[in-house]
């Protein structure tokens, strides 16, 4: 394994909530209760796009969490996040793929809308 391989991102869940963090570095926590928004955006990074999923969490500070592709445990978070969070929209992916190096922010779920 190279350092940028000990270097990736993971995201793993479980049945109160998820983590994320990169190893050797403190993770972050997130309940599934305090999530109040599920949305997905891209970085543009000149010669490539990274497809992101943003939580928008309870609380005084709207602090916001993120989770990019290139994290292990993605694939399976999204499948999660399907049966968690009913009415979450699952046909995103090309709406925030293309077109390409542009941010594309798109709302999969909400806690308002879905109430």
């Amino acid at each position: 394994m190279n350092g940028l391989e000990a270097r990736r991102p993971s995201a793993a869940y479980d049945a109160t909530g998820f983590s994320v963090g990169v190893p050797g570095q403190q993770s972050v926590r997130v309940e599934w209760q305090h999530v109040v928004e599920i949305f997905a955006f891209k970085y543009d990074l000149w010669s490539y796009d990274k497809i992101v999923l943003g939580f928008g969490l309870a609380g005084d500070d709207e602090k916001i969490v993120e989770v990019s592709e290139e994290a292990d445990g993605y694939s399976g978070l999204i499948a999660e996040l399907e049966s968690r969070f009913p009415g979450i929209r699952t046909d995103w992916v090309s709406e925030v793929a293309l077109p390409a190096f542009a941010e594309n922010r798109t709302t999969l779920w909400d806690r308002l809308s879905s109430s």
